[in-house]
């Protein structure tokens, strides 16, 4: 594999470093934070304007065409900024619509979606679950139209314009089938959203249906299939997640160099311990693992040639192992820069919260390694 940047790859890099340094400072980002939502609706039309929620779309639908390896470069150096702006759900509500949605629903929402005009979340996590992803027991019957019940945590895109929430249409218990995907207004009745705050002060949601009733138009895509697509596009998302983690690792490692190297103990810098040299040394290892696993698994998602259990097996494989990586490297950091490291005002500290948000998203290193094994053995490796 050729793991080298393109020219266009490493301007897209630049262009999206640029914006983090003027859009993303300390000061700046506060005041993000102080929105309902966890993000600046303003700012994130800016990040729009410069093509990112246009590049997971296909030229066909109005995009960019983008591979998820290009995806991968661009989040990767957006992720020192620690950003609260929807990229997220607006990469997975994007692909689904593509992939299930009806032309009136991709004319309604596509061309907003990536111009900023309107945010899309996503449900599809529940509780007791474990983050498995066929762990689907919200229902919805079938009638003239649906009514749903049950309740989803962890919904992604705070403040959005509609919800693409996943429910169950058949009698299957907790397998692969019968899940169907629907688009929900937020002011539905029969539904209640509550926000909160997760460790990196990032917004998700808890939906509650009780008799939530949507008509037929609101079913995206064939019912009872929607699962082979969900998990295919949470599988782009981890790659994604794995370039954002490995671009705060990178900048927690270069901030943390600098400390040791100004920091003394006993009249000299910490960074001349060869113990600290070593520790050092087994962050460095496992972040370079991470990133090569990474860039492997958004190749095998871009050039079309691997199988299905190919694809998601290294996807999956990848954000277990980022996952593990980005608790050790947060932790080290963080210890080496003393009490300090763990408080809001140092950049480390946000670091910290936020590469253990993403280590969790879509499932933990044991959720990952389990579906990573299963899809080597269903795929015969």
């Amino acid at each position: 594999m050729d793991f080298r940047l393109s020219e266009v790859q490493i301007g897209l890099a630049e262009t999206l470093s640029r914006f983090v340094a003027a859009e993303y400072g300390e000061a700046k980002r506060a005041g993000y934070l102080a929105h309902n939502v966890g993000y600046d609706l303003a700012c994130w039309q800016r990040l729009t304007e410069l093509g990112l929620a246009a590049l997971g779309v296909s030229e066909e639908s109005g995009g960019l065409g983008g591979t998820l390896a290009d995806l991968m470069v661009a989040i990767q150096a957006l992720g020192p900024g620690l950003l609260l702006d929807p990229w997220l759900p607006t990469f997975i509500t994007g692909r689904l619509l593509e992939k299930l949605g009806s032309t009136a629903q991709k004319e309604t929402w596509l061309e907003r979606l990536i111009t900023g005009q309107c945010v899309l979340g996503f449900a599809h996590t529940e509780p007791g679950g474990w983050q498995q992803l066929s762990h689907c027991t919200v229902r919805a019957i079938p009638g003239d139209g649906y009514t749903i019940n049950g309740a989803k945590l962890l919904a992604l895109g705070a403040g959005a314009d509609a919800l693409l929430v996943s429910a169950r249409t058949s009698d299957h218990a907790q397998d692969e089938k019968g899940i169907s995907l629907f688009l929900v207004q937020p002011d539905a009745r029969g539904l209640t959203q509550r926000s909160y705050r997760l460790a990196d002060a990032s917004v998700a949601m808890t939906l509650d249906c009780r008799d939530l009733s949507l008509n037929r138009a609101s079913l995206v895509g064939p019912e009872g299939e929607a699962f082979e697509a969900i998990e295919e596009v949470i599988a782009e998302a981890c790659i994604l997640l794995s370039s954002e983690a490995i671009g705060i690792m990178d900048a927690a490692m270069v901030a943390t160099v600098k400390h040791l190297q100004i920091r003394k103990q006993f009249k000299v810098p910490l960074g001349s311990f060869q113990a600290i040299q070593h520790r050092m040394a087994d962050c460095a290892a496992e972040l370079e693992l991470a990133r090569s696993i990474t860039i492997r698994a958004a190749i095998l998602h871009s050039d079309g040639v691997a199988s299905r259990e190919e694809r998601l097996s290294a996807a999956f494989g990848a954000k277990a192992f980022t996952a593990s990586a980005a608790r050790k490297i947060a932790e080290e950091t963080v210890q080496f820069h003393g009490a300090i490291g763990i408080t809001q005002e140092l950049w480390v500290g946000r670091a910290m919260k936020r590469l253990l948000v993403i280590a969790g998203l879509f499932g933990d290193e044991r959720v990952l390694t389990q579906r990573y094994n299963a899809l080597r053995i269903s795929g015969g490796r």
